[in-house]
């Protein structure tokens, strides 16, 4: 197990590798502690703005989800007083699409829940084109209170989403809305949408879009520039006026957050979800052996 922190000393990014498997993890303590665990080695989804989705490896086992939350909080002498705290969460979000290896991450986050059962479990997905998995979240759900469900949505419009998701079909935006709904109804949870802000996907149309699909009664949003997935310290896109516009756009009733800083943090370290700095590196050496 490598570990890499921040100059903080607030976000550390741990990477587990055998001969065979790469995983990364993302520990943060700051006003709460939070864990964002890998549930592949690398992804078939193939986003474009994703590291991750460079090269696909395996899936990985629950056995092996739940070894980053454990190992992460011995190493950070925590295993003792993590169910004391009164805000923990573990997300799976980190690398992989949860969905596509459903049966293994359901496992995890059983056996997670009665290890952890204070800890909030978000499951974070692009939302693949398949049935099963989510009738299956939807039980999990219901049977866990603790579990939460998000989007990464990246695009305003069915078309760009495609285009920037080329390697496996995505629900429509109103699939997205249709099973955000139902899961809101059965678990009284509210589902989180996350959107990576470019160049090219918020201007009033697209937020027109998104106020139109999306009522403030099932959902909320979290907004954060996207960030590059190379080694280069500034991110690829800033513009604060754009914030600022998306801000203006959504009136009171919405739940909105903006996590711009954490990002920024996370991403000095390569610890923006997706970023997968290592695991670039390494599946580049090992693909290359083969």
């Amino acid at each position: 197990m490598e570990k890499i922190v921040n100059e903080q000393g607030d976000i550390y990014k741990y990477i587990f590798s055998t001969d065979d498997v790469i995983m990364e993890a993302v520990f943060v303590n700051q006003k709460s502690i939070s864990i964002s665990c890998s549930v592949m080695s690398g992804c078939p989804m193939g986003c474009r703005m994703c590291g991750a989705g460079k090269n696909f490896l395996r899936n990985l086992t629950a056995d092996e989800i739940v070894q980053q939350v454990d190992e992460i909080l011995k190493d950070q002498d925590l295993l003792l007083t993590i169910n004391k705290m009164k805000s923990f969460q573990i997300s799976f979000s980190n690398m992989g699409e949860p969905l596509l290896n459903w049966d293994a991450v359901e496992t995890a986050i059983r056996r997670l829940h009665t290890k952890y059962p204070t800890a909030q479990l978000i499951i974070s997905t692009i939302g693949p084109n398949i049935e099963k998995p989510y009738e299956k979240l939807l039980k999990l759900s219901k049977d866990i209170p603790q579990v939460n469900l998000q989007f990464t949505l990246h695009k305003a419009s069915d078309i760009e989403r495609d285009w920037s998701i080329p390697n496996k079909k995505v629900l429509y935006l109103s699939q997205i809305r249709d099973i955000g709904i139902l899961w809101n109804r059965v678990t009284l949870r509210l589902v989180q949408l996350n959107y990576t802000v470019d160049a090219n996907n918020s201007n009033s149309a697209d937020l027109s879009m998104l106020r139109n699909l999306f009522s403030p009664v099932v959902f909320s949003f979290a907004f954060h520039f996207i960030y590059p997935t190379d080694r280069i310290k500034e991110p690829a896109f800033t513009d604060e006026e754009q914030m600022q516009q998306i801000r203006e756009s959504f009136d009171f009733t919405y739940h909105i957050s903006f996590v711009n800083d954490l990002c920024e943090q996370q991403s000095t370290i390569g610890a923006v979800p997706g970023q997968a700095w290592e695991t670039q590196e390494w599946m580049k050496q090992h693909l290359e052996k083969e």
